[in-house]
C-alpha cells in the first residue's frame, strides 16, 4: 500500500513535474481510515488512479488478509466518496484480480460499483507469484475461464455504460502465443493497441510482459542485459521471430 509512506504525496509531486500528470498512476487498497482524504490530496497529480477490490464481501475480506477491519466496505466506502468528485472519477478504476473462487462473481461487482459511480473496470491476470505463490495452482483460471470472462466483462459493461478491460494485455500474450504474432513489432496488427509490454526484471531479463514472471511464461524472456553489451533494440531485433 503506497500511502503508508509519508512522502508519497512529496513524490508524486516530483514524478508528475517531471513527467506531466498525464503520465502518472497509482494504486491503492483504499481501506486505510484516511484513504479517501489522501487520494483527494494527490488527485491532481495524476491520471489514473486503481483501487483493488478483488470480489464480493466476504472473498474480498478473505483475500486481503486483515481481518481486523472490513476492507471491504472501507474499501468500497473509499470509491463511493471518490466518485462524487467528477474530475477524481474520470480517473479512478476499480480493478479486480480473476481467480478460480471469484471468477464468476466479478459480473455482480461491476453492478454493485456502478450502482456506487463507478466509470472504469478492470481486471488482472493471477501468476503464481508473491502471494497466489502459497495458494493452490487450482486458483489461477484456464484459458477458457479468461475467454468466458472477457465476453462476459465486455456484455456487461455495455449493458452498465462501464469501460471495462482486461489488464496487461491477455489479449496480446494470446495473440503472441496462438496466432504467431510478434505483438511489440508486428504492424499487421488487427488493433494496434494490443501490443504487449516490454519490462526488465531485477535479474535484467528483458520480458515481452511485465507479468511473464513464471514457469510457462519465462518462454517469453528475450534475454538478459546484464554482463553483455547488447541493448533493449539489440534484444527486440535479435528475437524478431522467437516465436
Amino acid at each position: 500500500e503506497p500511502f503508508l509512506r509519508k512522502d508519497i504525496k512529496r513524490i508524486l509531486k516530483t514524478a508528475a513535474s517531471l513527467f506531466g500528470e498525464k503520465n502518472i498512476g497509482i494504486d491503492s487498497n483504499g481501506s486505510l481510515d484516511n484513504s479517501f482524504e489522501l487520494l483527494s490530496e494527490v488527485a491532481d497529480y495524476l491520471s489514473y488512479i486503481g483501487i483493488s477490490i478483488n470480489g464480493l464481501h466476504d472473498y474480498h475480506n478473505w483475500w486481503s488478509n486483515n481481518y481486523e477491519i472490513d476492507a471491504y466496505e472501507q474499501s468500497m466506502s473509499t470509491v463511493k466518496s471518490l466518485c462524487l468528485n467528477s474530475g477524481i472519477r474520470s480517473k479512478l478504476e476499480v480493478t479486480s484480480v480473476a481467480t478460480t473462487r471469484n471468477i464468476e462473481s466479478l459480473i455482480v461487482l461491476m453492478s454493485k460499483l456502478k450502482a456506487i459511480g463507478v466509470e472504469n473496470y478492470s481486471v488482472h491476470r493471477a501468476f503464481p507469484v508473491g502471494r497466489m505463490a502459497n495458494l493452490s495452482r487450482e486458483m489461477i483460471p484456464s484459458w477458457r475461464q479468461y475467454l468466458m470472462l472477457l465476453c462476459n466483462i465486455l456484455e456487461t459493461g455495455e449493458y452498465l455504460g462501464m469501460d471495462v478491460h482486461l489488464h496487461h494485455s491477455i489479449e496480446s500474450i494470446h495473440a503472441t502465443l496462438l496466432c504467431g504474432y510478434n505483438t511489440i513489432t508486428d504492424d499487421n496488427l488487427i488493433d494496434k493497441n494490443s501490443r504487449s509490454s516490454i519490462a526488465i526484471d531485477h535479474k535484467g531479463n528483458l520480458l515481452i510482459n511485465p507479468w511473464s514472471t513464471a514457469g510457462f511464461w519465462d518462454l517469453l524472456i528475450l534475454g538478459n542485459l546484464l554482463g553483455n553489451s547488447l541493448s533493449v533494440k539489440d534484444l527486440l531485433l535479435k528475437n524478431n521471430t522467437l516465436i
